[in-house]
């Protein structure tokens, strides 16, 4: 991927994240945002994208980003800074903890695909978190 291409889609990236942290995973969530201006300033990009730019830049780079995302915890994981390691939290017995689970994000009343009933008894998708050490990095998102 070129330069100019990732330049290209640091908005859709920093958006959608924007949107994740919110608990909003629905593309069309993106909407309410568009003329939003300290959306725009606090994530530094000149236009948040519409919700179908969105969907179909995900569309076609998501496989690739998924492979960004392990590099980025590998590197994470085995980095070195001035002060040694980075410290994840280790337990006062020496072991890690990981912390793994299950959230449901309900998506009642939306066009997503995937969707299906949850153990909640409500429509929407079952993704599992894992944290990693006691201060609570967060390690990898499986869906």
């Amino acid at each position: 991927m070129s330069q100019r291409s990732k330049n290209a889609n640091l908005p859709i990236l920093k958006s959608y994240l924007a949107l994740l942290v919110q608990g909003k995973n629905d593309f069309d969530a993106v909407e309410e945002f568009r003329g939003d201006n300290f959306f725009t300033r606090a994530l530094d990009v000149g236009v948040v994208p519409s919700s179908s730019t969105l969907r179909q830049r995900m569309d076609t780079h998501a496989a690739s980003w998924f492979e960004l995302a392990d590099e980025f915890n590998l590197a994470l994981l085995s980095a070195n800074y001035a002060t040694g390691p980075v410290d994840f939290g280790a337990l006062p017995c020496g072991y890690m903890a990981v912390d793994w689970d299950t959230f449901v994000m309900n998506n009642s009343g939306t066009q997503k695909e995937a969707v299906g009933r949850t153990y909640q008894g409500v429509d929407g998708v079952t993704p599992s978190a894992t944290y990693l050490g006691s201060l609570g990095y967060w390690f990898r998102f499986f869906n």
